[in-house]
């Protein structure tokens, strides 16, 4: 005699083989994994709910001509990309863009170095037109 009982997760009732009783399975609707109940003294199965829920959710349970009557739409999951499995550091090569060049990155402290080089150039001009000049090669 089959085991009755609700998945935890999306409250679908689920009917398994009584020697089935005291493992886990996976609900095949929403992919939770339930504990299957034991079966008590006399075949029937132990709930993990009282009965006053158990008949409030018989009262919410969808109808025959209700919206949600249609099937729900799959998506299929694979670890491929267009035939090909895609590991890490695997990539396809890009094509390059014709007439493009192509992109040079720098290190993040690159443009501090660029700005002090800058700076210390620019004095350096200073002090060498001030020493320059002091030695009258302007006039």
């Amino acid at each position: 005699m089959p085991i009755q009982f609700r998945c935890t997760g999306c409250r679908s009732k689920l009917y398994v083989p009584a020697r089935w009783h005291g493992t886990s399975i996976v609900c095949p609707r929403c992919e939770t994994r339930v504990m299957v109940p034991a079966e008590a003294a006399g075949g029937v199965v132990t709930s993990f709910e009282g009965a006053a829920i158990e008949a409030s959710l018989e009262a919410l349970a969808p109808t025959a001509d209700g919206p949600f009557d249609a099937a729900p739409f799959t998506v299929k999951v694979s670890g491929k990309v267009g035939g090909k499995s895609h590991r890490k550091g695997k990539r396809p090569a890009r094509p390059r863009a014709v007439g493009r060049p192509r992109m040079v990155t720098f290190p993040a402290w690159a443009p501090y170095a660029w700005s002090v080089g800058s700076l210390l150039l620019a004095v350096g001009a200073f002090f060498a037109g001030v020493l320059w000049a002091s030695r009258g090669g302007g006039s």
